[in-house]
């Protein structure tokens, strides 16, 4: 028996309808992490702009330039947390503990030797976005094909951090070189901070379109979850320093990082109409080689002026998941690496002295390039290939210091911008926005001597 045609087409479009549903409320898995933030700790640091390479004599030194652990000779133990805020086309909060340390001079006989054990959160991953796309395809009355409107929202937000608990080591052979090294193990059962968190939201809403009046005819929606954890199940890496201070007016210091892969466990829980299913997948994370070149001038005694520069290579920045390779940003174009990242930091510290405390004054500034994608023309239902691109941010900051007795408070505040931040964190694909940072870093030391 033959249907009227009424029926027929409605049959076809249900059908279509399903089809374009199926594929469009699909969310793209991507890889976790996504878009890993460097966090520098120390509040120190922050108000210097950075420029802590050549100056680095404290017990934050672990994460900064391991070599100057020699230029300690009490044993000091170091507290620092911080306060940040992002907004872009997204606006984050957090505050976070974000460095731990205990640092011992060796009294032994011969060259100053110093170890310490650290606890560092050395990446953050807190970020999110929201994005949307809209695309119609008219349909055609003969032959005769339904039209099909489509609307898809997707919502993504992601928290967590990469911690490393570190082993340091530093010696002072000849006077003024001195020469540093740290073993880092970043596995999450020992760093208790080495997880993310990710849950991507994707609803579609699709409408078959009488292409002849242009009537509505049939409307469905669909949403579509992902919830991912990731967590590092072991890695380990190193970093190697020297400072040398020929004398007490100039000083010069190298800290290099190279290649270190993570080893990731990656849960992911997709949740739609028809059910729940749950799938784990190992990955890997390259974190990328980095070197910092740093010189400290002493134009009096109670004066210093700092500046260094730092170098990335973030074309070996890589995420590998499930046999496929990415770069870790959001719709980032496989296998399309970035390239070679630079950063300037200028800073300045003077101290004054009083009869129970002393004071350290602090300014800084940057420029440095951070890794970004070109914006894309969301059109059809396919998630167009981006190129990469780096984005200039720029930053002033000011701190201070107080040293009283056995105590030291150190305070950092930091202000980061940049014009026409490419897509990926906290942007969308197909926008650019400018974006701001405020940071605020606070740092108690205890002196036992």
């Amino acid at each position: 028996m033959s249907l009227p045609p009424h029926r027929v087409w409605s049959r076809v479009g249900l059908g279509l309808l399903l089809s374009q549903a199926g594929v469009l409320g699909a969310v793209d898995r991507q890889p976790v992490p996504i878009r890993p933030q460097p966090r520098s700790p120390g509040a120190r640091a922050l108000g210097l702009g950075g420029a802590f390479a050549a100056l680095c004599d404290d017990a934050s030194a672990p994460s900064w330039n391991p070599a100057g652990l020699a230029g300690i000779e009490e044993l000091e133990f170091y507290l620092g947390a911080g306060f940040y805020h992002t907004r872009a086309s997204d606006t984050n909060n957090d505050v976070s503990v974000d460095q731990a340390s205990l640092v011992l001079p060796l009294r032994w006989q011969g060259p100053a030797q110093t170890v310490s054990l650290s606890w560092t959160r050395a990446y953050d991953f807190t970020a999110g976005l929201d994005e949307s796309r809209s695309y119609s395809d008219p349909g055609s009355p003969a032959p005769f094909q339904l039209g099909v409107d489509t609307h898809s929202a997707v919502t993504i937000d992601q928290e967590g951090s990469f911690a490393q608990l570190s082993l340091g080591y530093a010696i002072e052979p000849l006077m003024g070189l001195r020469l540093g090294a740290t073993l880092s193990a970043w596995h999450d059962e020992l760093t208790g901070a080495s997880a993310i968190d990710w849950r991507s939201s994707a609803t579609t809403r699709t409408t078959l379109v009488n292409p002849v009046s242009g009537a509505a005819l049939l409307t469905t929606e669909q949403t579509v979850t992902v919830d991912a954890q990731a967590e590092v199940d072991s890695g380990w890496t190193t970093a190697v320093a020297l400072t040398w201070d020929p004398n007490n007016r100039f000083t010069l210091a190298a800290v290099y990082e190279p290649e270190q892969r993570l080893e990731l466990d990656q849960t992911f829980t997709t949740s739609d109409d028809t059910g729940t299913s749950r799938e784990s997948v190992a990955a890997t994370i390259d974190l990328p080689p980095r070197l910092r070149l740093g010189a400290a001038v002493r134009p009096h005694d109670r004066s210093t002026v700092i500046g260094e520069l730092r170098w990335t290579d973030l074309e070996r920045a890589v995420v590998r998941s499930d046999g496929a390779a990415d770069r870790p940003l959001y719709g980032a174009a496989p296998g399309e690496p970035h390239d070679q990242a630079f950063s300037v930091h200028l800073g300045y510290e003077h101290v004054l002295l009083y009869p129970e405390a002393v004071l350290a004054l602090r300014g800084g500034a940057f420029w440095e390039q951070r890794p970004g994608l070109e914006p894309v023309v969301l059109s059809g239902a396919e998630s167009m290939p981006q190129s990469s691109r780096l984005d200039d941010w720029y930053g002033v900051s000011i701190g201070a210091g107080l040293y009283q007795r056995s105590v030291i408070v150190d305070l950092g505040i930091g202000y980061e911008w940049a014009d026409a931040v490419g897509a990926g964190w906290l942007v969308p694909r197909n926008e650019q926005i400018d974006a701001q940072a405020v940071v605020i870093r606070m740092g108690i030391a205890y002196l036992a001597f």
